[in-house]
């Protein structure tokens, strides 16, 4: 349902990440075998996703800070891939311009791109399976004491 409400009014571009997040909780979901283990994959699973998304909107907001002028914009000092240059508009407003690099916006760029898409689509499904793993270790372990001091 989210993914149909973000559809209504955010460009494909922006929720290929939601396709492709669904994708690997589709692979997630049916690599576990056990009912249990699959369980607690998909909750691994969206714990990664909700702090991705959590990330991503702190970023945000830290690079839109670091885009302010009267800052003196730090983030032409750190920005890859593009130049940023603090301009001055006939009033004596500040203004950052920025120009990309034609590696940044050409083919490469994008080959980069998908490069770390698939990358980090790859972490989460490992980081899904490691944390069920460790999580239903867990459990057995809490499971094992607590019958262990029962029959004590």
């Amino acid at each position: 349902m989210l993914a149909f409400a973000l559809g209504i009014y955010l460009p494909i571009s922006i929720n290929a990440a939601v396709l492709a997040g669904a994708f690997v909780s589709y692979l997630v979901g049916k690599t576990g075998g056990a009912e249990r283990v699959k369980k607690a994959r998909q909750d691994q699973g969206i714990l990664i996703a909700s702090g991705l998304m959590a990330g991503a909107a702190i970023f945000g907001i830290v690079t839109a800070v670091l885009r302010q002028p009267g800052l003196g914009a730090p983030i032409r000092f750190i920005a890859i891939g593009e130049k940023f240059v603090l301009e001055q508009t006939e009033a004596g407003e500040a203004f950052l311009e920025s120009t990309s690099a034609a590696w940044y916006e050409g083919f490469d760029g994008q080959v980069i791109s998908l490069m770390m898409f698939v990358g980090l689509g790859l972490v989460c499904f490992l980081l899904a399976r490691a944390g069920a793993d460790w999580s239903l270790r867990e459990e057995a372990e809490a499971e094992a004491a607590e019958a262990a001091s029962e029959s004590t």
